[in-house]
């Protein structure tokens, strides 16, 4: 009867899927909240990324490309924002068919969790890690501290999705030395590119850069000629196919970085702004520790846990002692040397790629490091893990001197946290657990999981002792591993992903209240009326305006233009007097540019004064018309691409639009082409003649758009390669 278990058992370990069929059981329990829809997602998840993606799927299933977004910080071109997912093929998808709403979102997130175990696991093989281990390393991947701990920073869940599956088919065709899996390298790439955090191609395209050195060393020592001209020319179709893939975004980005403070290298205090601070480390054992006093740990809530299981550190901790290859050598030290970056002001070496390293200065938050330890942490662990499989029982029993000390460590942990408060630990456990609390204390958190790591270090002790067969403690060892990460999962996503106080169902009330389609701009003064605050309720709080489609001044987003961001920062009463207009508005308070300062100086402001040029100034048929109470101007046509105005006006005047001023807005007048004017340093205006006119605003970008078109055709054209490939295969 048990040789008969033990062969169904092993007829069921075989199954081709099996491994992805036990990563998705372990998905819906380790994230049970999110898998059932109960509770809602929280933070920047609905801040940012749900209205970015509503914004785009309400342009899609009204026929538009996702252009420009007139709802935040006065206009902008959401095509241009790699974190909205504007050309993100998921977002297309899931916009086009369902659209969002809470429960896509956090499907979507849930797809892109799982998508990061099993691109994880596809690395582990083609390390060549067992099926066991890489299934370990898979499973630790999926709840690990990056993934748990910025499950709101929606763009980097997406690149700890996509990574992996980089690596894997760089070293794929490396190893193949076909143009095959060069090209689905190049797809992933897009989809980190076109999704993901800008950070993590970054530094990601440094470690291949690493790779591909010491590959090509590898060929030219092994004087392999051919080898060596078709590892260049792989690695060249890999490049282009990225760049054709991604057309439509580099071009976006490249376009938009003159128009925007962001488009510059960061100061240093913003570049190491957020760090993984020493006292984060005590998360390779106690991640419930990091949730708690957060002024302790001198950083962000997001960027303080660095779990990856564990007895995955312990057997990264095991690989110090044993002989690796050159490869996970690579991997061993690029861990460590991201480690030090995420350190942030710690250390120098955040400072030193700073400097010296291009396109290092870019970006914030040195914690986001901590993707790339994780990664290789895991696989240098994975790799230690199938080399103490094999070894004798003797030799595996040695262990027990990195897990004794870890024990005595926790035991330690237990005593000085009663030492410092009384623990109430029935009580925390019956109110404090599983949920966001503000009562508990660090201590309670550090007693309760150093318990927990006490237990699962006492059974892996008793399996390397009791167990025998290598196979079966090799399978007791993941069981105690997802054991281990599902409470730690449990525990710590209260705090970081989700929220208990609002559930899904009620997220999805609120949303019901959103307008259809994009109706007309109200005539409201924008300052007063269109911010979030009219808007705020339950767990929504910023880019309301979004959703609700009002045209507003304020927003949180990381795309904002430099004229905003001078009158807002250096002229901020000029601003709160200008933003005093409707949408749209006529004027003959028409001035030069240069009159703006003493104009402030002497407070003479109107909010009708609009500021241009001198060129433009000078340009001007007539700036001494006089505006008439009989003058008005309406919309009868909007969408976020488009709007369309009817004028009449006794004189020539100007037309003002609350909107960015940007490359791809033309303007007409009665069919004809008109010019747009920049006013008050960053907003669109045109001059308009007597009488009633029609006059229409549009956004459409040529050079974006036959970017679009070669990334679709690259994209087509790749799709039809592989289906090829897979019929004759």
């Amino acid at each position: 009867m048990k040789k008969k278990f033990q062969n169904r058992l092993n007829e069921v370990l075989k199954f081709r899927y099996f491994p992805q069929i036990l990563l998705l059981l372990l998905l819906i329990i380790g994230y049970w909240p999110l898998s059932t829809f109960h509770y809602s997602m929280k933070y920047d998840m609905i801040d940012c990324y749900y209205p970015w993606r509503y914004m785009v799927s309400e342009c899609l299933q009204n026929g538009l490309l996702p252009w420009w977004n007139p709802y935040q910080t006065l206009g902008y071109p959401i095509h241009a924002d790699p974190q909205s997912g504007a050309w993100y093929p998921f977002v297309w998808i899931i916009g086009s068919i369902w659209g969002y709403d809470i429960y896509s979102l956090e499907f979507e997130f849930l797809l892109h969790v799982f998508m990061a175990g099993t691109g994880m696991f596809m690395l582990g093989r083609t390390l060549l890690l067992t099926k066991g281990t890489s299934l370990w390393i898979a499973a630790s991947y999926m709840f690990s501290g990056f993934i748990i701990g910025n499950a709101q920073h929606f763009t980097w869940i997406i690149s700890a999705a996509w990574v992996p599956y980089i690596i894997s088919y760089f070293l794929k065709y490396t190893y193949s030395q076909k143009y095959i899996h060069a090209l689905i390298a190049g797809f992933f790439m897009f989809l980190l590119i076109s999704g993901g955090y800008p950070a993590f191609t970054v530094i990601l395209s440094y470690f291949l850069l690493l790779l591909f050195v010491y590959f090509l060393i590898t060929y030219f020592k092994q004087k392999g000629k051919n080898k060596l001209v078709q590892y260049i020319k792989l690695n060249a179709i890999f490049l282009l196919s990225v760049l054709l893939f991604s057309a439509v975004v580099l071009f976006s980005v490249f376009e938009i970085s003159s128009f925007i403070t962001r488009g510059a290298k960061l100061p240093l205090d913003m570049a190491l702004f957020c760090p993984l601070s020493p006292q984060c480390l005590i998360s390779f054992i106690i991640p419930f520790a990091v949730v708690k006093e957060l002024s302790f740990f001198s950083t962000d809530l997001s960027m303080t846990n660095i779990y990856f299981g564990l007895l995955g550190f312990i057997f990264f901790i095991f690989s110090i002692f044993i002989k690796k290859t050159s490869l996970i050598k690579i991997f061993f030290w690029w861990g460590v040397f991201c480690l030090l970056a995420a350190l942030g002001e710690y250390t120098p070496v955040r400072k030193i790629l700073y400097d010296y390293f291009p396109m290092m200065g870019f970006f914030r938050f040195p914690s986001l490091f901590r993707l790339f330890v994780i990664i290789s942490f895991l696989i240098v662990a994975g790799y230690s893990f199938d080399y103490y499989i094999k070894l004798s029982e003797n030799k595996q029993k040695k262990i027990v001197f990195i897990i004794f000390p870890i024990i005595l460590i926790l035991i330690i942990a237990v005593i000085f946290s009663r030492m410092q408060d009384y623990l109430s630990m029935i009580k925390f456990i019956q109110q404090g657990l599983f949920k966001s609390s503000e009562q508990s204390t660090i201590w309670q958190h550090i007693a309760f999981q150093s318990i927990v790591q006490v237990v699962i270090l006492i059974f892996t002790i008793f399996t390397i002792f009791k167990v025998k067969d290598s196979f079966l403690k090799k399978r007791i060892i993941i069981l105690i591993t997802c054991i281990d990460l599902l409470i730690a999962s449990r525990v710590n996503e209260p705090y970081t992903t989700y929220s208990t106080l609002y559930t899904a169902a009620y997220t999805k009330k609120i949303s019901c209240d959103f307008p259809e389609h994009f109706p007309l701009p109200s005539s409201k003064q924008v300052l007063m009326n269109n911010d979030n605050a009219g808007y705020s309720k339950g767990t929504f709080w910023k880019n309301l305006n979004t959703f609700y489609k009002e045209i507003a001044w304020d927003g949180f987003a990381p795309i904002k233009f430099k004229g905003y961001e001078y009158l807002l920062d250096s002229m901020p009463k000029l601003f709160d007097v200008f933003l005093a207009n409707p949408p749209v508005f006529l004027s003959n308070n028409i001035f030069p540019e240069d009159s703006m300062k003493p104009h402030l100086n002497r407070n003479n402001l109107n909010h009708k004064n609009v500021y241009l040029s001198s060129d433009d100034y000078n340009q001007l048929n007539n700036t001494d018309s006089r505006l008439n109470e009989k003058d008005t101007v309406y919309i009868t046509s909007f969408n976020p691409n488009y709007i369309k105005m009817n004028v009449v006006s006794r004189e020539t005047q100007i037309l003002a639009l609350l909107q960015n001023y940007y490359t791809g807005w033309t303007v007409t007048i009665n069919n004809k082409s008109a010019n747009i004017m920049q006013y008050n340093k960053g907003f669109m205006c045109t001059q308009i003649p007597t009488g009633r006119s029609d006059v229409e605003f549009r956004y459409f970008n040529s050079k974006i758009f036959f970017a679009l078109g070669v990334s679709f055709i690259s994209l087509l054209a790749f799709f039809i390669i592989l289906f090829i490939k897979r019929k004759t295969t």
